[in-house]
This record gives C-alpha cells, structure tokens and sequence, in this order.
C-alpha cells in the first residue's frame, strides 16, 4: 500500500503541470502491477533497471535522454543513496522521512529539502515553481 496521503500529493503535483518519473531498479511489471492496483498511473516516466555504475549515472541518463537540464528535476528519495545520487548528478532532492532512512539519517546528508509528510512535497514544488516563475520575471 502506498503510504497514505501519495495519492493525493501526486495528483497535486499534476495539478501544477510537472511531469513525474520513477527510477528504480524493481522491473516495470512490478511497478506497473502496484500502480495500477492503488490508482496512481499519474506517471509519465518508469525508467527500470540499474546501473555498475550507480544511480547518479542513471538519473543523467535520463536526463540527456528527455532533454532535460538539471533545473528542471527535482529528485524525490527516501534514502541517503537518494541523496548522494541526486547530488552527484547536480540536482536537488527532496528527501522523505516516510520511507527506508530516518529523518536524522537524511539530514546528515544534506538534502535540499527534508519532508515528514506527503503534502509537503507538493508544497515544496509549488514554492520552487514560484521562485523560479520570479527569477524569469525580473
């Protein structure tokens, strides 16, 4: 079961028009199947499957295969493995307390962003998207 609140929050993300994505090394069946089953295909990406080389190769893959710039993505984590990948690649994370690692654990880490609950996350999102907006503006 997704933990509660997701649903609502991605849907929120949705709402401000950011398209979502999940990076994982589980098989896209396995993704799809739980997906599917919790009404959250709200996805525009499922990228499965790993690399030697770790998760920060993986997430500039993905980066220079959509055409993306490192501004543009945020990365959502519940691990410091999260963290260090997403710093390594050059993007901001956001850091979730819910999952695998403790909230104390991430913040040793450094995380542009440190949540304890679903709703956050889109709160964050919708601040970035804001100053971001101003910075183009001025």
């Amino acid at each position: 079961q997704p933990f509660e609140g997701v649903s609502t929050s991605l849907n929120q993300l949705k709402d401000l028009g950011l398209q979502l994505g999940i990076l994982t090394s589980n098989s896209k069946v396995n993704v799809n199947r739980f997906l599917a089953s919790n009404n959250l295909e709200v996805f525009d990406l499922i990228h499965s499957g790993a690399s030697v080389f770790g998760k920060s190769k993986v997430i500039k893959g993905v980066l220079k295969k959509l055409n993306l710039t490192r501004q543009e993505v945020i990365y959502v984590g519940d691990e410091t493995r999260d963290i260090e990948a997403a710093q390594a690649a050059g993007i901001r994370v956001i850091s979730v307390s819910w999952g695998f690692n403790t909230r104390e654990i991430l913040s040793h880490q450094g995380p542009d962003f440190l949540i304890d609950a679903p709703h956050q996350l889109a709160e964050v999102c919708r601040n970035l998207i804001h100053s971001s907006d101003a910075l183009i503006q001025e």
